[in-house]
């Protein structure tokens, strides 16, 4: 048994309060408390005090079996409550460990409670945090269940969709990309599932506007060590995948362009100084030479009427038209 002078070398200096309790005949007896609780309960916890004594009648009937239950199960028991000694409602968790004579019978409790009000006012100021950011982020993000269930969706799913968030919440996974007209070969749902992290350029359809583009990333939910969903979170690409596709279309009109002159006329590129930087087929067909032999070349290499003001009245960013004297590699005049 634990004497005085042990519970105060090992207990008075706790901020945790700590209390010791004897069980007899059903009822239990406060034998010794630390500084810390006794300063709590403004009372010195004299020798003998009986639960029911100390605790209200409703706070110890609620306690009780607790106390009772780490007696005859003779493990620790864990539960959290509100302080009932103080006007503030402050939370605790409370360990009951049960201590044992040499018959191994329970005959006493060592009683910790541990102040965890802070710690759920972090946890309530993260979850604002962390409610604030779903709500308030650009990108549409829905949670999902390891079911495929949607569970959750942001505001912006309803702006990025057209589809108000209670028509999302509650659908599947399977119905969010028929509503959407996502093809489902694009987003598996095993990939999204297994995958610990899967993105994804799509396609997809404005309930009012038609086709978007979307890059769709999932990230795991994993609550202590367990995964227990999935974030679905989608960014609007369609303003940058619009101008890409017009690039692209603009690349390919100007190779058709490139390729209907290759095929129809003689084409050469000077730089500003008037070195040769492409000719076509066409050209070398023309004039006899080879194109690695006329690339880096001046053009007055066959322009028997070269005028510098051609450049320099298409380096003002005029067009300039007229009739020149070439010479070919053989010699001819054209």
């Amino acid at each position: 048994m634990l004497k005085d002078h042990m519970f105060e070398f090992y207990f008075d200096q706790m901020n945790e309060l700590v209390f010791l309790a004897e069980v007899k005949n059903q009822h239990l007896y406060y034998k010794k408390m630390n500084k810390a609780a006794a300063k709590l309960i403004r009372c010195q916890g004299e020798a003998g005090m009986r639960l029911e004594s100390v605790l209200p009648e409703r706070v110890y009937h609620s306690l009780y079996p607790y106390y009772m239950k780490a007696m005859e199960t003779k493990k620790p028991v864990i539960y959290h409550d509100i302080n009932t000694f103080l006007d503030e409602a402050e939370a605790f968790e409370t360990t009951l460990t049960p201590i044992f004579d040499d018959a191994d019978n329970s005959t006493h409790l060592l009683v910790m409670s541990k102040n965890i009000q802070k710690l759920k006012k972090e946890l309530a100021q993260s979850m604002e945090q962390y409610k604030s950011l779903f709500i308030n982020h650009e990108n549409a993000i829905c949670m999902m269940d390891l079911s495929g269930k949607i569970v959750q969706a942001n505001p912006t799913c309803e702006q990025m969709f057209g589809y108000d968030a209670q028509e999302i919440i509650n659908s599947s996974y399977r119905q969010l990309l028929e509503e959407l007209k996502i093809d489902a070969r694009a987003l598996p749902f095993h990939h999204i599932i297994y995958d610990q992290s899967y993105s994804k350029e799509i396609q997809a359809w404005h309930k009012e506007k038609g086709k978007i583009y979307l890059y769709v990333t999932n990230v795991p939910i994993i609550v202590e060590n367990e995964w227990i969903g999935i974030y679905l979170i989608a960014q609007d690409i369609t303003k940058e995948k619009t101008a890409e596709i017009k690039l692209e279309n603009t690349v390919k009109d100007l190779a058709n362009m490139k390729y209907a002159l290759d095929e129809s006329a003689i084409v050469s590129v000077l730089d500003p100084y008037g070195t040769i930087m492409y000719v076509n087929d066409m050209f070398c067909t023309i004039f006899g030479y080879e194109k690695e032999e006329l690339i880096g070349q001046s053009y007055e290499l066959f322009d028997v009427s070269y005028d510098p003001r051609i450049l320099e009245s298409i380096g003002q960013g005029k067009v300039w038209r007229g009739q020149v004297k070439s010479i070919t590699k053989e010699g001819v005049i054209v």
